[in-house]
């Protein structure tokens, strides 16, 4: 990046990616009429830094999030948006997940935890993250392993560090702070209805007659199987002798973030197969190819193309809640849309020139991910158009976690290997448009 983030206040990274946009476009304008590959590469140069200033006013953001839930833990006990876990007055023990309100907004409440989530458990788990199972009593190790026999050696995490790593997610990735979460307690599945017919039988008639009996409306079933992924941290033991909630805190931020990773790529490619069915992912089961609209060109973006794509989305699936629709690319992408105009020569990509302003691309914010798909060429996904509203995941709040005290003994560090759960899947193919390279 030519523009230097470090030690820059979000103000100055805003400034420096407006006089980037203002450069950028004058450049183009400039040389607009003998373009040749040194200016296309200059200007995606000057681009790509907008992108990547973006990127880390994003990254800062979430990591407010995280850091001011955990600072609003001590003075707001009471807020589900902000605090994993709560102890109520009658000494429930309550964790936060993410569910819908009514009126189909996104928001978070407390359910009561199971046996995982008392003081004793909570306390049990934080002590064989700080020193193994040689800290605990054979009853409370007992408590914390496992039922299943080929996850020996695995312990079963509280409820609050599950909840909390994945409010942590949440945070840290775009596509869950919109698509719809159900949280289960355990590692079950969970029946999603996916409305394959509509009903179509509804006309004029007289008072004393009834329309045909309806025979199209059909609906089909996807099961949600949240599937383990796992990952594995190392930290210093020195780290880990400092406090016992440090390193609970510790191992739930390098999971969160590394989980949240694989989670993307799913929801994203993923194949369906022991895994999350993904938005760029051909498939009966999700979203079918009849839903895919062409560039404009074999090798590039258009902006008829992307008109195009904005209008194959009905508008009830446009106007969708709380910024849920929103365009996804991959930031080559970005760059060759920030070049076109309409037909009256404006340019259709605003870039967000506040902080938390969004770029816009005819109407709709954009989100860049480095695991879109971004091969030019014939026939191949460059991008989407969702509301993100209709793509669900399924979370498992029986997660795992195993302590390798000894294997790094050399290396004065402990291991943690992770296994998290979670499905996920579009069920409403209409509510996605997929951004295709073709004529």
């Amino acid at each position: 990046m030519a523009f230097d983030p470090k030690g820059k206040s979000n103000k100055e990274l805003l400034e420096a990616r407006v006089k980037l946009v203002t450069e950028a476009r004058s450049y183009l304008e400039a040389n607009e009429a003998n373009w040749s590959k040194e200016c296309d590469e200059k200007y995606n140069a000057i681009i790509s830094d907008t992108s990547d200033i973006t990127a880390v006013l994003e990254r800062r953001k979430a990591l407010e999030n995280i850091e001011s839930r955990q600072n609003a833990s001590i003075i707001r006990p009471d807020d589900p948006q902000v605090n994993p876990s709560r102890v109520t007055g009658d000494d429930r023990r309550q964790v936060s997940i993410r569910s819908f309100s009514r009126d189909g907004k996104p928001q978070y409440k407390f359910v009561d935890c199971g046996k995982r989530g008392s003081a004793d458990y909570e306390q049990a788990f934080a002590t064989v993250l700080q020193r193994g199972t040689a800290g605990l009593q054979p009853q409370q190790l007992a408590a914390l392993q496992s039922d299943s026999p080929e996850q020996a050696g695995y312990l079963l995490a509280s409820e609050q560090f599950a909840a909390g790593l994945l409010k942590e997610v949440d945070d840290l990735l775009f596509i869950r702070r919109y698509a719809k979460i159900h949280t289960v307690a355990e590692a079950g599945s969970l029946g999603i209805r996916k409305r394959t017919a509509r009903m179509n039988t509804f006309n004029w008639s007289s008072e004393l007659t009834v329309s045909t009996e309806d025979s199209a409306l059909t609906y089909g079933k996807k099961v949600l199987t949240p599937h383990h992924m796992t990952g594995m941290i190392r930290l210093s033991r020195d780290l880990v002798r400092r406090t016992m909630q440090g390193v609970v805190t510790e191992v739930q931020s390098e999971m969160s973030r590394d989980a949240g990773e694989t989670m993307e790529d799913g929801y994203l490619t993923g194949s369906g197969a022991q895994q999350p069915l993904g938005v760029f992912t051909a498939s009966s089961d999700g979203i079918s190819t009849g839903r895919d609209v062409a560039t404009g060109s074999a090798t590039a973006i258009l902006a008829d193309g992307l008109v195009d794509a904005k209008y194959a989305l009905k508008a009830q699936y446009r106007n969708g809640l709380l910024g849920a629709v929103r365009w996804l690319f991959h930031r080559d992408a970005v760059k060759m849309i920030s070049k076109l105009k309409s037909n009256d020569n404006q340019y259709i990509w605003q870039p967000g020139l506040q902080l938390n302003q969004p770029d816009i691309l005819l109407g709709f914010p954009i989100d860049e991910s480095e695991r879109v798909p971004n091969t030019f060429t014939n026939g191949n996904y460059v991008g989407l158009l969702a509301n993100w509203n209709y793509y669900e995941i399924a979370d498992a709040l029986d997660m795992e976690v195993q302590v390798l005290v000894e294997k790094y003994a050399d290396t004065n560090q402990i291991g943690y290997i992770g296994r998290l759960k979670t499905d996920g899947m579009p069920t409403l193919e209409e509510a996605f448009v997929r951004v295709k390279c073709s004529t």
